[in-house]
């Protein structure tokens, strides 16, 4: 079962809004990974939109 390892914050100016796609690659991150005892472990990077939307307080 894939688990989130990741969570990213955005600050974003005050009347900003609309999409920035996200990339996650191999080429800037590394291709393998492994636990607290070098085993290797299964991983793969899946892209995603984050859609910024206006918030009215």
């Amino acid at each position: 079962m894939p688990l989130n390892i990741a969570t990213v914050f955005f600050e974003v100016k005050g009347e900003a809004s609309g999409e920035a796609p996200i990339y996650l690659t191999g080429s800037l991150a590394a291709t393998g990974i492994s636990d607290a005892f070098g085993n290797s472990l299964s991983m793969k990077y899946v892209g995603g939109v984050v859609r910024f939307e206006v918030k009215t307080y």
